[in-house]
């Protein structure tokens, strides 16, 4: 990089960058800090600029965002943080905040992971399949898809300081973000007792979290009250039995994948849901702090998950709950 810019000082300008695209390989043998300081210093890039995991060569991905409109590239950085806050299945996170994750030592950095996926039938695949006489409409109906890009940005990378260490699935990074608060709403699948599964649409209300560092290992608290409005339930089961057990059943059930994504977190050495914020919080100096080594003392963390709900008013008025 160095002798990039020595070579081409007039010629590399990243002032304006929006979006750091990253090989997974680079990601997992833990010299992201060292490039991404080297990048900095040298090219000027700005601390906004986002960061990705690419699950594929980058340059096809970046080839996959462009599939149906150039313009898609540079409103990434845009749709990333939508993203995030309207379906919580994904991760953002700009350059100043996984130093701050990498340095500080208060929470783990987690970064969304970019995939390709040329199955995917674009605008513009279709007008030039059209031109060979082909028919992209029935190779969809053999399982491709119509619409969209082929470059896909979904769940996210969990990292160990600057060394990225485990993934989690689109409906885990909803768990993650819930408690991490980045999360605004999102739509969460719900297995019924009759076997059939449930769509809900869950608004956080109201997030507490406490760490207690005095007995023989760290104990975390974290409460939750979260609107549920129903979009899709089989046979009106959830309001029929609301008062009848069917709100303990699901609070239990986010509960426990709240913990069990929590578990995999800590399994991976990954501070992803940022606990050690408040663990922090019980230092008087930065010197304590440090001493403390939350990185060691993470692993024996033990977590309690409580969530309180609340079904939507005009759900149950309009099923007469």
């Amino acid at each position: 990089m160095s002798i990039l810019a020595a070579n081409a000082a007039y010629d590399l300008n990243f002032t304006r960058t929006h979006l750091f695209i990253i090989g997974e390989a680079l990601a997992r043998e833990g010299r992201l800090g060292e490039v991404l300081n080297l990048s900095y210093d040298v090219l000027r890039i700005r601390k906004s600029a986002l960061m990705v995991i690419a699950r594929c060569p980058v340059r096809d991905y970046i080839g996959g965002l462009a599939s149906n409109n150039t313009a898609n590239v540079a409103k990434m950085q845009d749709a990333l943080i939508s993203n995030v806050e309207t379906t919580g299945e994904t991760a953002a996170i700009n350059l100043s905040l996984f130093f701050e994750a990498v340095e500080d030592g208060r929470f783990d950095p987690v970064m969304p992971i970019g995939y390709y996926d040329e199955s995917i039938i674009t605008d513009m695949k279709q007008r030039d399949s059209a031109k060979k006489g082909e028919n992209p409409i029935a190779d969809a109906k053999k399982g491709g898809r119509i619409g969209g890009m082929q470059g896909i940005t979904k769940g996210c990378a969990l990292f160990d300081g600057e060394t990225m260490c485990a993934e989690l699935d689109e409906a885990e990074t909803r768990f993650m973000n819930l408690v991490r608060g980045d999360y605004r709403r999102g739509t969460f699948a719900y297995p019924l007792e009759n076997g059939k599964t449930a769509s809900l649409l869950v608004f956080p209300n109201k997030r507490e979290i406490t760490v207690e560092l005095g007995g023989e290992k760290p104990r975390a608290l974290v409460k939750l009250r979260l609107s549920i409005t129903v979009e899709r339930d089989p046979g009106a089961s959830i309001v029929s039995l609301w008062e009848a057990g069917e709100r303990e059943r699901l609070a239990s059930y986010l509960s426990g994948e709240l913990e069990s994504v929590f578990i995999k977190c800590r399994q991976a050495g990954s501070d992803a849901m940022g606990f050690g914020r408040y663990a922090s919080m019980r230092f008087f100096s930065t010197e304590a702090w440090e001493a403390y080594g939350w990185k060691k003392e993470y692993p024996r963390l033990e977590v309690r998950f409580e969530v309180e709900l609340a079904l939507d008013d005009e759900y149950m008025t309009r099923h007469g709950g």
